[in-house]
């Protein structure tokens, strides 16, 4: 149960999502229309188009970092309050020039390699948190179990710490990755014991 916790943080399928993908797709239509007629009515359309793409695509970055601060147990929720606060002020469709608005999705693109940064930040931060949370569960069992699964119980504790550990260390997520997985495999021979 923890390990789909986790994989819905660093996934989580949301509403804003499916609202991109599909102003997305509209404004592909619009956009391949406009190239194909070129007539005033295709290019508002197409124009129309883009400035939904756009607030569709800040929605959907408001709606994954306000799903990040609600997992959060502490640390970076007000960093993430203001990164939201910052994309709701932010106007991409008061332009009324394609490059008007291309500027301000430019503006916004640049943006985002910050946002990323915070949202990596903040996925191990929960990620940490929920190894943790499994690490003391372990800690329960080893008490509460006979001899002979004790040892194998503490080499789980020990890849958990690992993985927590390394998960602290951006640059050393494949390796947190695999102490996870070494955890997980020896959690599951435990089981089917």
């Amino acid at each position: 149960m923890w390990l789909l916790l986790t994989l819905a943080i660093l996934g989580q399928p949301i509403q804003a999502g499916s609202d991109y993908r599909q102003a997305y797709s509209a404004y592909q239509l619009a956009r391949n229309q406009h190239v194909q007629y070129g007539t005033a009515a295709t290019r508002t359309a197409a124009f129309d188009s883009t400035k939904k793409v756009l607030q569709a695509r800040n929605n959907w970055q408001i709606a994954y970092l306000a799903y990040l601060k609600s997992s959060l147990e502490s640390g970076l929720g007000s960093d993430i309050e203001a990164e939201i606060t910052t994309l709701n002020s932010t106007d991409l469709t008061s332009g009324d020039t394609v490059e008007a608005i291309n500027a301000s999705s430019k503006t916004w693109e640049d943006r985002l390699k910050q946002s990323d940064k915070l949202v990596a930040a903040v996925q191990a931060q929960i990620v940490v948190s929920q190894l943790t949370r499994l690490q003391d569960r372990v800690a329960t069992l080893v008490t509460s179990t006979n001899s002979d699964d004790t040892t194998t119980l503490n080499l789980i504790r020990q890849k958990l710490q690992i993985s927590i550990d390394l998960s602290r260390k951006s640059s050393a997520l494949s390796q947190s990755k695999q102490a996870l997985l070494d955890s997980v495999m020896l959690l599951s021979q435990l089981h089917a014991q």
